[in-house]
This record gives structure tokens, sequence and C-alpha cells, in this order.
């Protein structure tokens, strides 16, 4: 009731003010300010009762008594947390990598994500002409292989006033700040018992630094795997449908 009291005393200043600047009008506008002051009141009356009848659906608690949401295994998985402990040992193997040391966490383990940045820029090698036709950028706009990217690089589309998309554009670059993967190869075969596959190693004429190779930059930006069990096309930029068809 305190609520409603205090709903009441707030619109009754209000149409008390509204009053008395209609008086200043004519009878037909004083009307009608009187009018719509008490539609007001029972409007705003009735949200407030409203407010206090209905509870919420449920009281506000830690988020660790909330039941983690996932997809239904009936059907697809015998025993959920032999899955659990099958997917997490998969995450942090370095020899799903072919280095043997590059593993799903590698660029996953900062929430999800990757907050590395020593050797995390592409030059935009995935840039299209204006038609959609493969047009590869190969050069570095800033930085380059092995460069350590700092706050004030950010963000690569910069405008003269950030509050206004349409200001003048003080800088714009296509390179992508993304994740270091492995070393330019190609695949040949793998060993039993080896956690490195076997490889032909290949020139790298972008990543390289005075001719020496560093690791390659995926040209993406890595996104977080929280919430990926629910995603079914992670790789949106058309390299592959989904998981099973990489």
């Amino acid at each position: 009731m305190g609520k409603i009291q205090l709903t009441l005393t707030f619109v009754a200043a209000v149409v008390a003010r509204l009053r008395d600047l209609a008086s200043r009008f004519s009878r037909r506008i004083k009307s009608s300010v009187t009018i719509a002051a008490f539609v007001a009141i029972a409007v705003l009356a009735g949200h407030t009762v409203s407010a206090q009848i209905t509870p919420p659906s449920q009281p506000l608690a830690s988020l660790k008594t909330v039941p983690i949401p996932g997809p239904d295994y009936t059907g697809y998985v015998k025993d959920k947390s032999k899955a659990i402990a099958l997917g997490k040992a998969l995450f942090w193997d370095m020899q799903v990598g072919s280095d043997g040391r590059t593993s799903c966490a590698t660029c996953h383990f900062h929430a999800g994500a990757d907050n590395r940045v020593k050797n995390q820029i592409n030059p935009g090698i995935l840039r299209v002409d204006a038609s959609g036709n493969p047009n590869p950028d190969n050069t570095f706009r800033f930085g380059g292989p092995n460069y350590t990217l700092k706050a004030t690089d950010f963000p690569f589309h910069k405008l003269a006033d950030v509050n206004d998309r349409k200001s003048t554009v003080i800088s714009d670059v296509n390179d992508v700040a993304s994740s270091e993967g492995v070393f330019n190869t190609k695949f040949v075969s793998t060993t039993p018992g080896n956690p490195q596959d076997n490889v032909t190693q290949l020139n790298d004429p972008i990543f390289n630094v005075g001719g020496i190779k560093t690791r390659r930059v995926e040209p993406r930006n890595t996104p977080t795997t929280i919430n990926a069990v629910f995603n079914f096309r992670n790789f949106w930029d058309g390299r592959a449908q989904n998981r099973e068809s990489y």
C-alpha cells in the first residue's frame, strides 16, 4: 500500500502543476488536462498493484544454483559424466595439433576466447573485391609478424568522434586481430605414438621476420566457446559447414 500512496501523491503533484499551467488556457484545455491526469493515476496505480500482487517466477539466486542448460543427449550419450570428461580431455590434448603443442585450449582458454597479444595479426587474406571474388591482402597495415598488440591499436576503424559513426574516419585497416596457429607446412602422415604429424616444411612469404618463419595467424577472430554446445555451424567464414565436416 505504501507504493500506491507514494504513486498517488506523486501524480497528484503532477496534476496540480498541470492544472496551474492549464489555467492560462481555455476551459476545454483545462478539462482535457484533468481527464488525462485521472487516466494516468488509474494506469500507474493499476501497474503498482499488479507489480505487488504478481510474484517473480523464481527468486534471484546465485548462478551456481541454476542447472547448466544443454541439448537432449538421449539416444546419443550413454553416460553424460564420461562424455564431459572426454570433451575436457580433448580440449586440452596438444596432440590434436599438427605440431604436437597446439590444443583447442591454446586459442580458447581465456573465457573461451584468446587473450594473447603477440603475433596475433592477420593482414586480411580473406579480403574479396566488389564482386565477391577472392582478393587476398598479404600486406600488414601496422605491426606485422610477431608484433605485440597495444590498447592504443584499437579500434582498427577509428573515427574523429567515437559517438558519431558518420564523423571523419581517422584511419581504417582490414588487418584482423586473431590467433596464431602453426607454421606453414604440408601434412604427410602420422606415426602412432608420435604427437607430431609428419609434415613438409613450406616457405611462408607472409608470416616471417627477416626470412625466418613465424607461426601463421588465422584470418578470423577466435570466437568464444561459451555456449558453443548450442552451435552447429561454427565456421561462419565458410571453410566448413560444421565440426564434423572440418
